[in-house]
């Protein structure tokens, strides 16, 4: 039997249900597509439709991670025709003072996430039912059932919640709730025909007192996000005059050319992105037939950028996995999923979370030891790069 050879071989086709569908339920429907066909996959989505709200900005997709899964669907070619190499990510200072350049893997690549939802959307139309919540689930004769908000139950051989930060299913499952980072972020654009000189080599990030801003050079214009301390929901409710405002303020005294992109942005193209949320790294993600994979298992800052190639890789780990068993050994297989999800995740979770709090402290102290160590590692990086 080769990889394609799944534990739905048997007479009986093994039913996956997936809760959520964003990057990882999407990535996952397709590989458990290919891997065989007569797994019969549906996907619930609580939202409405595909394009019902925005999906957010750009991705950095990794060969550890998103790539790699890319590759196995046989859309790489295609994510890599609408996205651009990740050649160098560079860090200053809001006075515009570089710390530090990474320089991005040949391999690297960033994408808009409404993109990459579309084209893992395209093949999977068929499992998919919007408008459908998931409130939680039961288990009867052995088989894990997922209920509706409607009052219907949807019984399957495997559950896979997918479904975020505020998982349904994993709120039942483990009864913890959403950490909240103390950050929240503000977007916008700025439409342009022409790559601003700051952007020719690839985004770049400024760290303020307390505040971040990210910048990005797409096709037809330059998206940024600013992210500052809140309370919880603090700016849902605000106007975009107000949050306009509010990212003015704090820029006011920043590097011009970052402030006059900031400045250019239309009061139409500011937009609050959400608050930043994180949970404990779990010990268990699994209960009987039903599994965690993505944010429901491992929410995390996007200040590393491991969340969507964490997810991704879930997926990969999964199918694998899967892959292996046979009927019988559906339970080990399950159980092996769960345990290398969390070894490669849990450290993945602490350091975000890490990296948020270093990255937008008020601290003096805290600010010149991140600064020292961002130059530090722009000094040893190209001599470790030689060896």
């Amino acid at each position: 039997m080769n990889s394609a050879s799944t534990a739905a071989s048997s007479s009986t086709p093994l039913h996956i249900i997936i809760i959520g569908a964003g990057i990882g339920g999407l990535t996952l429907a397709n590989l458990l597509r290919q891997s065989d066909p007569a797994i019969h996959v549906r996907v619930f989505e609580r939202d409405s439709a595909a394009h019902m709200r925005t999906q957010g900005g750009t991705l950095g997709l990794k060969d550890s991670g998103g790539l790699t899964a890319l590759q196995r669907l046989g859309m790489y070619e295609e994510i890599r025709a609408v996205s651009k190499p990740v050649t160098q990510f560079t860090i200053l200072t809001q006075q515009g003072k570089h710390l530090l350049t990474l320089h991005g893997h040949p391999h690297s690549l960033r994408v808009s996430r409404d993109t990459l939802r579309d084209i893992l959307l395209r093949d999977i139309q068929q499992t998919m039912t919007f408008d459908t919540l998931c409130t939680g689930y039961t288990e009867k004769q052995g088989k894990p059932v997922v209920r509706i908000s409607d009052g219907r139950e949807e019984t399957a051989d495997v559950v896979v919640a997918c479904d975020g930060v505020k998982s349904a299913i994993r709120h039942q499952l483990v009864g913890d709730l959403p950490h909240f980072l103390g950050l929240s972020a503000i977007t916008g654009s700025v439409s342009t025909a022409e790559v601003h000189p700051l952007l020719a080599d690839g985004p770049f990030l400024v760290m303020g007192k307390g505040v971040s801003l990210v910048m990005d050079q797409e096709p037809d214009r330059i998206g940024w996000a600013l992210t500052l301390h809140t309370k919880q929901q603090e700016l849902e409710p605000l106007p975009k005059s107000v949050l306009q405002e509010r990212v003015l303020a704090l820029t006011q005294r920043w590097y011009s050319p970052v402030r006059e992109i900031v400045r250019a942005t239309h009061l139409d193209d500011v937009a609050y992105l959400g608050g930043f949320y994180d949970k404990e790294p779990l010990q268990h993600a699994r209960a009987g037939r039903l599994v965690l994979l993505g944010d429901a298992a491992h929410p995390m800052s996007p200040f590393r950028g491991e969340g969507a190639n964490m997810a991704m890789a879930d997926a990969l780990s999964f199918v694998d996995i899967l892959s292996r068993a046979e009927g019988s050994q559906l339970e080990q297989a399950r159980a092996c999923y769960e345990r290398e999800m969390l070894t490669r995740t849990q450290k993945a979770v602490l350091e975000s979370r890490k990296a948020a709090g270093e990255m937008h402290s008020h601290n003096w102290l805290t600010q010149a030891l991140l600064r020292g160590k961002l130059q530090l590692a722009h000094r040893l990086l190209p001599l470790v790069q030689k060896e």
